[in-house]
């Protein structure tokens, strides 16, 4: 008799329990009347097929209140999870629960909905394990960004107080370079006046370059050379040879009583062979000293070469000799004509300090810019593990296009600009707008979710409206300690698809 009567409190606990309620809820409907909208109804108008209540929850297990997103049936799926799905999935012929109860007009369809309850719980029991293990790393890595984070601000903040202190020592700097610079310019123009003085009071000859003698005494092993090899010189080199023969006449008919200038022209015969062989150009040279630069060239007087001198094209010799060797030339030219004065040297001294100093302020600026805004992009305690972002690029092909997302920078779909840096909209959420214009239509935009994911991924991008984007990105900044929770937690299950 006790176990009958046992049974038969059971079989009345289960007639009492409300169809599609989970059990924590179940005492809403435990009384003679249900309330909703301001009214009571009758116990009897619940899962009476009909829609009672304007949120649908008279009907939490039927059909009756299809649409209503607030409105769930509940699986018990005893040996799995439970589930929430929607009201319209009630008896719509498709087995949304596992044990099948959703679909409890079945015989009278003539559909069968077989208990996977155990199946489908060891698949999610293992999955689940699976992401406790991703969302445990991706936590332990997110820590990790939390710490370099904290580590880099703290660096980029010790940075940034030192070059704020220096900056008015370069700018001192840069004032005192640019005030020597100043009387360097005028000590030269003082010099050039002095010079234009006693110019117009000094014989002509005392202006005259360096003598010639020594030029030629450096060169006067190499200019027999050059003749012995004259001879066996390609045509268009004895051609050019031959004009340059009598040079010395030439010189003197220009430079009448400079006799030095004559002395020098020996020597140039068969200098384009001297050109044609490096080697011997470098061993002439080897020996120069480097002298400062100087912008007067020697006076020689240009002649066209025979036209068969195609090699020369129309150059004199000297520019030819600055086209083959640059530096070389210069340096030979100082050598041999004489140095800028001190005063120049100076000059050129103050230009190069006061270059200096400009640019070692500069960058010190740029570099106080760069801090300044990076410290700036972080301002929240959640913003720490998304910094490591900063200056990086996501990329990955997504059907036809490439996307690729740099943080606090730009987003792009191939070429196309699909936005620039905003901001946070929220926690996991960024933010990129006042991309390229579609056409006839809106800029366009992106917005960022992340997901937990050990691994770094561009999962999709998708484009729910017109020239508005959506990307999932997995990342360990997404693991939290309340994800962990929640997974751990293992309760009802809700639905993701839309009604």
């Amino acid at each position: 008799m006790a176990r009958a009567g046992a049974l038969a409190a059971l079989l009345v606990a289960a007639e009492a329990e409300i169809r599609g309620v989970a059990p924590a809820e179940q005492a809403q409907y435990a009384a003679a009347t249900f309330a909703c909208d301001g009214r009571q109804l009758p116990s009897e108008a619940v899962n009476d097929d009909f829609c009672d209540c304007e949120d649908g929850s008279d009907e939490p297990g039927t059909e009756a209140c299809a649409g209503f997103s607030s409105t769930l049936y509940y699986c018990t799926n005893d040996q799995s999870d439970p589930l929430y799905i929607y009201a319209s999935r009630v008896n719509d012929g498709v087995c949304d629960c596992c044990d099948g109860s959703d679909e409890w007009q079945a015989e009278r369809r003539q559909i069968t909905c077989p208990n996977t309850c155990a199946e489908e719980g060891r698949a999610l029991r293992k999955e689940r394990s699976r992401q406790i293990a991703d969302l445990h790393a991706g936590i332990k890595q997110r820590e990790s960004l939390i710490s370099t984070a904290k580590a880099e601000r703290l660096k980029a903040e010790e940075e940034l107080r030192k070059l704020q202190a220096q900056l008015p020592d370069l700018e001192g700097a840069v004032q005192e370079a640019t005030a020597q610079l100043e009387e360097a310019k005028r000590a030269v123009a003082a010099e050039a006046t002095a010079q234009s003085a006693a110019n117009a009071t000094e014989d002509n000859a005392s202006a005259a370059p360096a003598p010639a003698d020594e030029v030629q005494e450096a060169f006067e092993s190499q200019v027999k050379a050059v003749e012995a090899e004259a001879k066996e010189a390609k045509p268009v080199v004895s051609e050019h040879s031959k004009w340059m023969d009598g040079a010395e006449k030439v010189l003197e008919e220009a430079s009448e009583t400079k006799p030095e200038v004559s002395e020098y022209s020996k020597w140039m015969d068969g200098a384009e062979k001297v050109l044609a062989e490096a080697d011997d150009f470098d061993e002439v040279l080897k020996d120069a000293p480097d002298f400062p630069d100087d912008d007067n060239e020697p006076a020689i007087p240009a002649r066209s070469p025979s036209p068969s001198a195609s090699r020369s094209k129309g150059m004199g010799f000297w520019e030819q000799v600055k086209r083959k060797w640059g530096e070389k030339w210069q340096n030979f030219r100082n050598w041999a004509f004489g140095s800028r004065s001190p005063a120049e040297r100076a000059l050129d001294k103050a230009e190069n300090r006061q270059e200096a100093a400009q640019k070692e302020l500069k960058t010190a600026r740029v570099r106080v810019e760069e801090l300044e805004k990076k410290l700036k992009s972080t301002t929240e305690e959640w913003e720490l593990p998304y910094s490591g972002l900063d200056g990086r690029c996501i990329e990955k092909s997504i059907g036809e296009y490439k996307y690729k997302i740099c943080f606090f920078d730009d987003a792009k779909q191939d070429s196309t600009s699909i936005g620039r840096w905003k901001g946070w909209d929220a926690p996991g959420l960024a933010a990129f707008d006042a991309g390229q214009y579609c056409p006839g239509g809106p800029e366009r935009s992106l917005k960022v979710k992340f997901q937990c994911g050990s691994k770094e991924e561009l999962l999709d991008v998708s484009e729910p409206s017109r020239c508005t984007y959506e990307a999932q990105l997995k990342h360990p900044a997404a693991c939290t300690a309340e994800l962990l929770r929640a997974l751990e937690a293992a309760g009802p299950r809700r639905p993701l698809d839309e009604l």
